[in-house]
């Protein structure tokens, strides 16, 4: 009697491997401080996904260590697919640098119309929730990983923002965020930190406010150091930090 043979079910696609690199997500690649903080992560060996938007010239032409990704920022859809794009490229996102916002002021409350304040609460909290929401998803999955979010002094020192509330209430609402989903991902080994510097020196600063000390303001670089210290192992125990980088204001 012949012997039936066994099916054999097919095999499930591999995940692509782990790299032992780690992978940071920067949004707001195209921006001063973005553009920057790509070119120190990159420096110091990490794999970075500059997410820009449609038409932004890429930070970096180094292809095999940099991916420039078109993204809009304030759709979970479109987060989430650029998120698995990169996990089957790299295998997944390790770290992720909050650096997309913006700043509109110059008028009191009374005077501020609703446009300015859905402006900046789309462009700087909007921004951040979207990311975090998905980012803290796939690394809680993962195993971990590091969010950091670029705050602002006005969010503890909102009387130095007179004529500039809206900027203000909506980094302050970008520094709550941080904190609680720090407080939600306890044990899951996925971390959230804020940073807060004072005025950062860039040429559209020194462009608006060409007679200040620009000497006393806070140096890209210094703000990719404090940033670089959060995304790696040496601040292991450090999540729901809002640290304050006010330079020598």
């Amino acid at each position: 009697m012949a012997q039936a043979k066994t099916m054999q079910s097919p095999a499930a696609p591999s995940a692509p491997p782990e790299s032992s690199t780690p992978v940071v997500l920067v949004t707001g690649a195209g921006g001063a401080l973005g553009r920057s903080l790509t070119a120190d992560l990159e420096g110091r060996g990490y794999r970075v996904v500059a997410a820009i938007r449609e038409g932004e010239t890429p930070p970096s032409s180094n292809v095999s260590q940099v991916l420039s990704l078109p993204l809009d920022l304030t759709n979970l859809e479109s987060m989430r697919a650029g998120v698995q794009r990169v996990a089957e490229r790299w295998g997944r996102v390790s770290g992720a640098v909050l650096c997309a916002g913006g700043w509109e002021g110059g008028k009191a409350v009374i005077d501020t119309g609703s446009e300015t304040w859905q402006r900046m609460f789309q462009s700087n909290f909007e921004t951040a929730r979207v990311c975090t929401t998905v980012l803290a998803a796939h690394m809680k999955e993962r195993g971990g990983g590091s969010i950091v979010a670029i705050g602002s002094r006005a969010a503890e020192r909102p009387w130095e923002s007179a004529s500039a509330a809206a900027y203000a209430a909506s980094k302050a609402a970008v520094v709550s965020l941080i904190k609680t989903t720090a407080q939600e991902m306890l044990g899951t080994g996925v971390r959230l930190n804020a940073v807060l510097p004072s005025t950062l020196d860039t040429p559209a600063n020194r462009a608006a406010m060409p007679q200040a000390n620009f000497s006393r303001w806070v140096a890209l670089t210094e703000l990719n150091q404090v940033i670089a210290f959060l995304l790696s192992q040496a601040s292991s125990a450090v999540t729901g930090a809002a640290l304050p980088v006010y330079g020598r204001l």
